[in-house]
């Protein structure tokens, strides 16, 4: 049960499985799987509990909601353990602005529900409130664009 896809630098397209497997996908651009990793888990690092969204650098860093666990896993191409953002609400989406900076999409319908912004490191460097949504993209001008499936709308919010 995939919960997101996205290109590598490299030509090949990551696969969060979220809701059964736990796991990460790697296929080439054919569509031949390459490589899979993670299990479910709930303390371990490298083990996931919901992977529900990632994403990937220039240089093949991939950053993955792991959404029930509370954090953000930091890994290689090829799933090594790079680091962890911990003081995460259930992280659904990220994605990453022209500067570098992530944007996350945190909490649900009962769990005051925001956007994040964070550097590289997952250091706190503002807080949107918002609607919980299930995807979110920022512009290279930096406006925000929210998807809220339970009210059947994209909002936008505008960068200052």
């Amino acid at each position: 049960m995939p919960t997101r896809m996205f290109p590598s630098p490299t030509g090949s397209i990551y696969v969060s499985d979220g809701y059964r497997n736990c796991r990460i996908h790697e296929f080439d651009s054919k569509g031949t799987l390459i490589n899979s990793w993670g299990e479910p888990g709930k303390t371990d690092l490298g083990l996931f509990h919901l992977p529900h969204s990632l994403w990937i650098t220039s240089d093949g860093t991939m950053y993955v909601c792991d959404r029930k666990n509370n954090r953000v896993q930091v890994m290689s191409a090829t799933g090594d353990f790079l680091g962890e953002w911990t003081d995460l609400d259930m992280p659904g989406d990220i994605c990453m602005d022209p500067q570098g900076n992530f944007y996350l999409l945190e909490g649900d319908v009962t769990r005051d529900p925001k956007i994040s912004i964070r550097d590289k490191n997952g250091n706190l460097l503002h807080t949107i409130d918002a609607p919980y949504g299930h995807q979110l993209w920022v512009t290279p001008n930096g406006d925000v664009y929210l998807a809220v499936c339970w009210e059947q709308q994209v909002i936008r919010f505008r960068r200052n």
